[in-house]
């Protein structure tokens, strides 16, 4: 009997290691940024120049200029660098040749060595920069993707104004400039789960040169905690 006992009290901790196991991986357990830019126009563009905000912490761009060269996916026939101007630190693009329907984009992915504050990203992650006239808003009023009700206590929703420059603008032509931010942790528990925080910029159909104040927002807290 006292044997049996044994036996059994061994299946029950072995079992329990098991469950366990399947239950959270912690070397599965990752942190990242990913930045991207897209870009639409109506009309071919040639010797296009803008400058486009950058995702900053603490007023800085969150990789530096020469990692975020030798990280990114750039498009043959687009050269980036930072520049200086009136907004802070941007990054300029110069593209030769813009095809009308022509999909390509800078893709940056950054994997983080701790994990990602998601929960509270305004003020302690980088965010699409420069930031204007923030604001606090209800998320649901201005976006149509569902989400679980459990989630109305930890998401937090803000708009904000930010700004991109163009030169050598097509005549009649129209540009659409698109920018996503977003910091996210993953892990194994019975599946894949996580949490982010989201940024996007877009800009209406941009039909003139120069400096252009655009609607940004920021969502953060979306997930699992």
């Amino acid at each position: 009997m006292k044997l049996l006992t044994i036996l059994i009290i061994g299946i029950v901790i072995a079992a329990a290691t098991m469950i366990s196991g399947c239950l959270w991986k912690e070397e599965s357990y990752t942190s990242e940024y990913n930045f991207e830019v897209n870009l639409d126009t109506t009309k071919v563009q040639e010797n296009l120049v803008l400058f486009t905000p950058l995702p900053k912490i603490n007023g800085s761009p969150f990789v530096n200029e020469s990692e975020f060269l030798e990280e990114a996916n750039i498009p043959e026939g687009w050269n980036c660098e930072y520049i200086e101007t009136e907004h802070g630190v941007m990054l300029k693009i110069e593209i030769e040749r813009l095809e009308v329907d022509q999909y390509e984009e800078i893709t940056l992915r950054i994997v983080s060595e701790s994990r990602i504050d998601t929960k509270n990203a305004l003020g302690n992650e980088p965010i699409i920069s420069p930031v204007y006239n923030l604001t606090e808003d209800e998320y649901k009023e201005y976006n149509d993707e569902p989400y679980p009700e459990r989630y109305d206590d930890q998401i937090k929703y803000y708009r904000y104004d930010s700004y991109v420059y163009l030169e050598n603008l097509t005549e009649n032509s129209e540009l659409n400039i698109y920018l996503h931010h977003m910091g996210t942790n993953e892990w194994w528990v019975l599946g894949w789960t996580g949490n982010e925080y989201r940024n996007r910029l877009y800009t209406p159909s941009l039909i003139n040169e120069g400096w252009h104040e655009v609607k940004t927002d920021l969502v953060q807290g979306w997930g699992n905690y």
